[in-house]
């Protein structure tokens, strides 16, 4: 019996000549299991500058790029006036923890959208 593939339902936005590498999604694939399960669904997956995968989280404002052989998790200060406004986390993947600590880096960035006030992230 196969597994769900915690990317069904994920607005997707590529395609194969532009798309993300096979390392970076397998690592988004892994991180969407783990948050799916805790309640934290993206709103749209998309490929980032370098082959990564860009997951978008509360209009924007926390965007997760997910590396070959790291995770980086923004909190844009500012959504949609000046993207170079934003706070930055970096974690290894290699790091035994690193799907718990990037969900708390999250869990940190919506909790401090004041759009969300009083709202589960």
């Amino acid at each position: 019996m196969s597994r769900p593939d915690p990317r069904d339902g994920l607005p997707q936005d590529w395609d194969d000549d532009h798309a993300p590498d096979p390392a970076a999604i397998a690592n988004a694939t892994r991180l969407l299991a783990m948050i799916r399960a805790a309640g934290v669904v993206p709103e749209l997956a998309q490929v980032g500058y370098w082959p990564t995968v860009c997951l978008e989280f509360d209009g924007g404002r926390t965007l997760v790029e997910v590396f070959n052989g790291s995770f980086e998790v923004y909190t844009l200060t500012r959504p949609g006036e000046d993207a170079s406004l934003f706070t930055l986390t970096e974690h290894d993947a290699a790091a035994p923890d690193v799907l718990d600590q990037v969900l708390t880096a999250m869990r940190r960035s919506m909790a401090s959208n004041p759009l969300r006030a009083g709202k589960d992230g």
